[in-house]
């Protein structure tokens, strides 16, 4: 999962930079490691500050699973996304998109 051609809505493709872009696949990446854990097709992506850093929390519903990520970012970004993985594209969008 989330290892396909990636899609972003013009909203998310507008507003986030190419840094905080490869952090969040990143992220995504060791989340959804595949065989390991069962990763959910829809995945919600909360970006924070914590203590200056740029704060990547990934959830899912089914199974219930979090995890979070921290990296180093001149820009705080403060958003939620959400990530769905139809099988052939993986699209990352602001919630208000879909």
């Amino acid at each position: 999962m989330f290892n396909n051609d990636l899609l972003m809505t013009n909203g998310v493709s507008n507003t986030i930079g190419a840094n905080l872009l490869i952090n969040i696949m990143q992220a995504v990446t060791v989340f959804a490691k595949p065989g390991e854990l069962d990763t959910d097709y829809f995945l919600v992506i909360k970006c924070s500050n914590d203590d200056n850093l740029q704060k990547i929390e990934i959830s899912q519903e089914c199974p219930i699973r979090k995890e979070f990520f921290h990296f180093e970012s001149e820009n705080i970004f403060e958003e939620k996304l959400w990530f769905i993985d139809d099988g052939d594209h993986s699209t990352l969008l602001y919630p208000e998109e879909y």
